[in-house]
């Protein structure tokens, strides 16, 4: 099935994002208001920042579970694309309340794609994650490894990616990016991880070494060079370079796909490998020990990420580990100095 491609320069084309005011689709809007596109945002503000949004992004205040707001936004703009972040992305809440994220993570996905279809717009990037392929067998992973999630949070994220794949029917042309652990803000310090709690490592550890407080690990006997488990990373600003080559794929494809793709750096550190480099970075000497590992909790997670590099013309920059910990550190001690405490 093909359409006829859509040709626009940057500066007319208008997209949708979703959970643009959160951590990641923050920094995709920033990179996207960069390069000439206008902007439109809709978040909640659960777990968003309105002060993260560039200034010429046009912002909504709402909810994508409510058909009302996404009218109100369609019935005001025409889109080219959709980018669909926000969601519910905590794995072990969504053990004691996975209702909540079928709710938010599948129902509000089938709310925007009736409405894309309803308003003819043919283009939409989806948040998926590593997680699908759940306990794997080899490493690294590949797009067709089998996918076995273990957790409502990465099932709900299989789901939508099934849900995208049927909507070819339609017309839709969708690429699910599967991302691993994102980490790093942005280079100029502008925009960073605004969580309380952090949730992630990297700061969590950096804010550790700033409240001299303990770090606990959870594992130290995985089967890995050091013992502590191994996870690929994606600067954020790597990760908001992809979307938008995804994005220039997408307006000039006339192909009707569901591409469904690893959205890795291939670069895999170790707990300690974070420690040790946040250390360095700091130059303060953290105070740590050893825990019992979490349920669940596996050795590595690495993914090859070769599809999307090719296909995209795609070729991440950030993601060693001394530029990760740096930008985290550059954006939490300089310009939020001081405004988190643990929880």
């Amino acid at each position: 099935m093909m359409i006829s491609p859509i040709f626009l320069s940057m500066n007319k084309m208008k997209v949708l994002i979703t959970g643009g005011a959160g951590y990641i689709g923050s920094h995709i809007s920033k990179k996207l208001v960069q390069e000439g596109i206008k902007v439109v945002i809709i978040d909640n503000l659960a777990n968003g920042h309105q002060k993260a949004i560039p200034s010429s992004a046009e912002f909504f205040l709402g909810d994508i579970n409510s058909g009302k707001d996404l009218e109100q936004i369609f019935k005001k703009h025409q889109f080219d694309a959709i980018f669909h972040l926000a969601a519910d992305a905590d794995l072990r809440e969504s053990l004691i309340n996975p209702l909540k994220f079928y709710k938010n993570n599948v129902s509000g996905t089938i709310n925007l794609l009736e409405i894309a279809q309803k308003n003819q717009c043919h283009n939409f990037i989806f948040s998926s994650s590593f997680s699908i392929y759940g306990n794997l067998q080899k490493l690294p992973a590949t797009e067709n490894d089998s996918k076995n999630p273990t957790n409502p949070y990465s099932m709900s994220k299989l789901i939508g990616e099934n849900i995208l794949k049927d909507c070819q029917s339609w017309g839709l042309k969708s690429i699910a990016l599967r991302y691993p652990n994102v980490a790093g803000c942005a280079l100029d310090g502008s925009i960073g991880e605004d969580m309380n709690p952090f949730v992630h490592i990297v700061p969590k550890v950096i804010l550790a070494a700033k409240e001299n407080s303990h770090f606990e690990i959870y594992g130290g006997n995985f089967d890995t060079k050091d013992g502590t488990g191994v996870r690929e990373y994606i600067h954020v600003e790597d990760l908001a370079q992809l979307h938008f080559q995804a994005l220039n794929y997408l307006m000039k494809s006339s192909e009707i796909e569901a591409i469904q793709c690893n959205a890795g750096s291939g670069k895999a550190y170790s707990v300690k490998e974070i420690i040790d480099t946040t250390e360095k970075v700091l130059n303060k000497k953290l105070s740590v020990s050893i825990g019992e590992k979490k349920a669940g909790d596996v050795a590595k997670l690495i993914s090859d990420s070769s599809f999307a590099r090719k296909k995209f013309q795609w070729n991440p920059q950030f993601s060693d580990i001394e530029t990760l910990v740096k930008s985290c550190w550059n954006w939490f001690n300089q310009a939020h100095q001081g405004r988190y405490k643990n929880k």
